[in-house]
């Protein structure tokens, strides 16, 4: 096998615990600070910008980057890019439902909802949804 990492089960919640323990994060200050993020991702929507990454994030919250990431990784128990592609297909799914977007087609809602590539968005859109974009289109009422 040339990627045998291709594989391995996801981490379970105690290995990512235990990757964690040595961690200067308390866990009053991690639930604050997953309160902050998910306030944050709702109300300024960074997840529509296609580059954002973890430090331009991690800086905007004021959080330090390895802190955003072991409460990403702990207290939603997503990597980074699941995390974004999570509020990123919510977004598309509500741009398929909304009428006035119906002349929009999949690649458009796509780069609407901060994917770089109608191919990624449609990974992600599988993973989160179970469907594929068009499939999930295809079931709207109408």
């Amino acid at each position: 096998m040339y990627r045998p990492d291709l594989f391995r089960s996801k981490k379970s919640l105690f290995e990512v615990e235990e990757k964690y323990q040595k961690s200067a994060l308390s866990k009053e200050m991690a639930g604050m600070y997953k309160g902050k993020i998910e306030e944050f991702m709702k109300k300024e929507q960074p997840h529509l910008e296609s580059s954002l990454s973890l430090p331009d994030l991690a800086e905007r919250l004021r959080i330090p980057p390895h802190h955003l990431s072991q409460i990403i990784n702990t207290h939603f128990n997503q990597n980074f890019f699941e995390f974004l592609n999570g509020y990123r297909v919510e977004h598309a799914r509500k741009l398929i439902q909304e009428p006035n977007n119906a002349h929009l087609n999949l690649a458009e809602i796509g780069h609407r909802s901060g994917f770089n590539s109608i191919s990624v968005f449609n990974s992600a859109f599988r993973k989160v949804s179970n469907q594929t974009p068009k499939q999930f289109r295809d079931n709207q009422p109408g």
